[in-house]
């Protein structure tokens, strides 16, 4: 890319970067690392001799501001900014994505320092982790102005810890790479689901979703539901599932508890009696502000305890007092 002084600068497969003097033809790789100042801007630490600097007037730290994206190999890529006079070109570093906690992003990067030795560091960029309109996991990069946005345009899918895997392939390679961000799940309102990522952080990612049945039974121990990933030709519509038990307790009232692999959470509701008889009784589930999922949950005698099953018939249906919480029924 162009750059001040007639230089020109670019990233060599090897994540050096290089540069192109005046009156030279071939580029020159520079010896030094890649790193991530404020605001996320890149960096180059450079570590030629101070003479080989003077001489073509080359600062030892070189910083590059632009827009992040990513490449359809999920490398990355910064286009720079017109003003700093590279033309709006770009700079595309090679490597791997990791998840290390909700509000960053690691890239993992090889460079040759020599002929015989090889260098892996990292870039992190700051941000929060969400999802767009298409259910597409995104990373908002932060800035001074409007933050970038990395978007992963692929599908992503949930791996046996119940957790969210998104699994990419690197063309020239054709080595199949994966992306696992730890959570946990959680149901706020109807039609929405949410993945809250581990950690002190504000990245979540809230998805739309359609339940796969209006009526669920405990004994399955399920919570099924049908979304949509992805946008025109790319969109794929798949059935998923929570998996999990059904706990109630009079005192601790009703949740949903998911094992992660060696974690386990629970997923607390409030609910609704709808309708009970001597063979069942039916609870609506409710949010968190108190508004139904659209979900029943319907407890047959047999499945349930005796003592909490009378318990439910024993409520009394004075309108909105038929209402299951923490603690047992609650009036309004």
């Amino acid at each position: 890319m162009s750059g001040n002084k007639g230089i020109v600068y670019s990233v060599n497969d090897s994540n050096q970067l290089t540069v192109k003097l005046p009156l030279e033809s071939n580029p020159k790789a520079l010896k030094g690392e890649f790193k991530v100042g404020k605001d996320n801007s890149l960096i180059y630490l450079m570590n030629e001799p101070d003479k080989w600097q003077r001489r073509y007037g080359i600062p030892i730290r070189v910083e590059f501001e632009g827009e992040w994206q990513l490449t359809p190999d999920c490398d990355l890529v910064l286009n720079l900014k017109d003003d700093e006079g590279f033309n709006e070109e770009s700079l595309v570093i090679r490597g791997d994505i990791f998840f290390s906690e909700g509000d960053s992003l690691l890239f993992k990067i090889k460079s040759k320092v020599s002929s015989s030795v090889t260098r892996i560091s990292f870039l992190k960029l700051r941000g929060r982790w969400d999802a767009d309109k298409f259910n597409r996991i995104t990373f908002e990069i932060d800035k001074k102005g409007k933050p970038d946005t990395l978007t992963f345009k692929g599908v992503w899918d949930v791996n046996k810890k119940q957790e969210v895997v998104y699994k990419y392939r690197k063309l020239k390679t054709k080595s199949e790479k994966t992306l696992t961000l730890k959570g946990y799940w959680d149901v706020l309102s109807r039609n929405r689901l949410s993945y809250v990522l581990e950690g002190k952080n504000k990245s979540r990612f809230d998805f739309k979703v359609s339940w796969g049945t209006k009526n669920i039974y405990p004994q399955k121990g399920k919570i099924k539901y049908r979304i949509g990933v992805g946008a025109g030709r790319l969109r794929e519509e798949s059935i998923k599932a929570l998996y999990g038990d059904w706990k109630f307790g009079k005192r601790t009232g009703l949740s949903f508890e998911m094992r992660y692999g060696k974690r386990i959470r629970k997923l607390k509701f409030s609910a609704e009696v709808k309708s009970k008889n001597k063979s069942k009784v039916i609870l609506s589930l409710l949010g968190r502000k108190g508004s139904p999922l659209g979900i029943n949950l319907v407890f047959k005698k047999e499945n349930l305890p005796e003592k909490d099953f009378n318990w439910f018939l024993k409520m009394k249906s004075s309108g909105r007092s038929k209402y299951v919480g923490a603690g047992g029924e609650l009036r309004f």
